[in-house]
């Protein structure tokens, strides 16, 4: 990682999105699908665990828009696209033959998923819809990060596109409410990473005031949800947008660069380790799982896990490589021969 800055984040920044990238990843894979292949701790889905996820994929979409900001606000859309396409979707497409291979999901749900048409074609696609709709906020990145210059703009944006998707709603037009779920979070990141610009890392008392009276809300509305079916994702909008601003704003100001740089590795592979740990599990399960619960989450833990992250490191280095050497240039590749590529990407 620079010693100075990483993509024009001070260092105190890119140490805080390392590690909490890197716990989210983790909390995925070691944790939230870890125990969906044993009946060992069949609480491992709770109240409190279905606020972490929520929380978790909040820091993904989040953090996505804070890193995308400068390219999304001031390389041309063409530009954008070309270089978010080969940092995602050739990666993705292989994950999704994978699935196929191994019969993870119905060809049908893979189509739509190939065509990114999964949000408004349920249903969802297991895991590899947040990719889906990661990709559609992206198409709308140049546009959010030129537009939502202001506060009042960036609410009056969430509101009109929620309001878009309920009237769709009413009409019949099926779509995943996760979309609204992460679109407040997503251009939230884009906003806060335009008025951080340059900023040293030192953050008001005011907005740690507002972030502080944003999070009780954010817990009370979790705790009490919205009895509308259709309106209940509203409950969670905070928790997406709200927590890991808050989680960034406090890890900015300590000084974390020995754990950053430990986990450093983890925030690289974290494409990866998404696209790929249902493929990795499945066959590591098939080829050994022990008969007592107990054991299956040691091996689940302590063999399944190590292997995803280093299977996954090994694909994205690979990856790095073979764009690096593409005749053509593709965009993307960074200096990965002369020093290992910051872990601070966006999906």
């Amino acid at each position: 990682m620079q010693n100075k800055r990483a993509q024009g984040l001070p260092i105190n920044q890119s140490h805080a999105l390392t590690i909490m990238r890197s716990f989210a990843i983790l909390f995925i894979v070691g944790y939230w699908h870890l125990f969906s292949y044993t009946d060992a701790f069949p609480e491992y889905t709770n109240w409190v665990t279905h606020q972490m996820i929520t929380v978790v994929m909040g820091i993904f979409t989040f953090s996505s828009g804070y890193l995308l900001f400068p390219k999304a606000a001031h390389k041309s859309p063409l530009a954008f696209y070309r270089n978010r396409f080969i940092r995602i979707y050739p990666l993705f497409l292989l994950a999704v033959v994978c699935f196929y291979v191994l019969g993870l999901q119905s060809p049908e749900r893979l189509i739509k998923a190939v065509f990114l048409t999964s949000t408004y074609a349920l249903p969802l696609p297991m895991t590899l819809w947040y990719v889906v709709m990661l990709i559609q906020l992206y198409i709308l990145a140049p546009f959010l990060a030129r537009f939502c210059t202001t506060v009042p703009r960036f609410v009056l944006t969430v509101a009109v596109f929620i309001g878009l998707h309920l009237c769709l709603g009413f009409f019949g037009v099926p779509f995943s409410s996760r979309i609204l779920l992460h679109f407040p979070a997503f251009t939230w990141g884009l906003l806060l990473r335009r008025r951080m610009q340059g900023a040293s890392g030192r953050i008001h008392a005011s907005l740690w005031t507002v972030l502080v009276v944003a999070s009780i809300g954010s817990i009370a509305m979790a705790m009490d949800p919205i009895r509308v079916p259709s309106l209940r994702f509203i409950s969670h909008v905070p928790l997406t947008a709200v927590a890991p601003t808050f989680l960034f704003l406090l890890f900015s100001q300590w000084r974390m660069s020995a754990i950053a740089r430990v986990l450093a590795p983890v925030a690289y592979a974290m494409y990866t380790m998404y696209l790929f740990h249902r493929v990795l599990y499945q066959i590591l399960i098939t080829l050994y799982f022990p008969e007592g619960q107990l054991w299956q989450v040691c091996y689940l833990a302590c063999i399944c896990v190590p292997v995803i992250f280093v299977v996954s490191y090994g694909i994205q280095r690979t990856y790095d490589l073979l764009v690096h050497f593409w005749p053509y240039g593709m965009v993307g590749s960074g200096n990965v021969l002369r020093k290992r590529r910051t872990p601070l990407q966006p999906f």
